[in-house]
């Protein structure tokens, strides 16, 4: 019937490791609460150009899509509150898009961005302070510099997953050698949507 593939999740930290026949890549064998988590917490944009005439149309409704309604917002800033994982966009060996990137990005594209990750400095886990720092230097290169100075150094355990390859690195040694990879996929997806 098909290629037997195993495909790996990341869930708040927990790695889900799910295998079953899979043929159509729309037909999902996740759990439907992680479903339903990456369906809300995702924000797209149409990528085809609507084939109706382009008389009327409205610019800022297309830009009004790609901004996350605020019930989103929260639901990912708790979600990058709690999290133990610094994810990249892509993970596991089916490159799904991971859970943690799409709450970044859905804080990224708020209203209240720079507020949002000034509070998870304070508020969140390592995993969800790396979000912020790495955040913070896409809104402000030469004004977060001397913030992110201070967590060079900083020898907290965080975990990471960047496409297969996961580990525990320290807060320091992913600002210093991780942060500016998370940095361009996060450049690439915004610009991308």
């Amino acid at each position: 019937m098909g290629v037997r593939t195993v495909q790996t999740m990341v869930v708040t930290g927990m790695i889900l490791v799910m295998s079953g026949c899979q043929r159509d890549t729309r037909r999902a064998d996740h759990p439907q609460s992680l479903q339903r988590l990456v369906r809300e917490t995702s924000v797209t944009a149409d990528p085809q150009p609507d084939s109706t005439p382009t008389t009327g149309h409205d610019p800022k409704a297309d830009i009004a899509r790609l901004i996350p309604d605020p019930a989103r917002v929260r639901e990912a800033y708790a979600f990058l509150t709690r999290t133990s994982l610094v994810e990249s966009h892509l993970v596991g060996l089916g490159a799904v898009e991971s859970v943690g990137f799409i709450a970044f990005t859905t804080i990224m594209r708020s209203d209240e961005a720079r507020t949002l990750l000034e509070s998870l400095l304070e508020e969140a886990q390592p995993a969800g302070r790396a979000y912020a720092l790495c955040g913070l230097y896409h809104l402000n290169r030469e004004g977060s510099r001397d913030r992110i100075a201070t967590y060079a150094e900083d020898d907290t355990p965080v975990q990471i997953l960047f496409g297969c390859i996961g580990g525990n690195k320290t807060l320091g040694t992913f600002i210093r050698y991780d942060m500016p990879t998370l940095n361009a996929q996060l450049t690439g997806v915004l610009d991308d949507r």
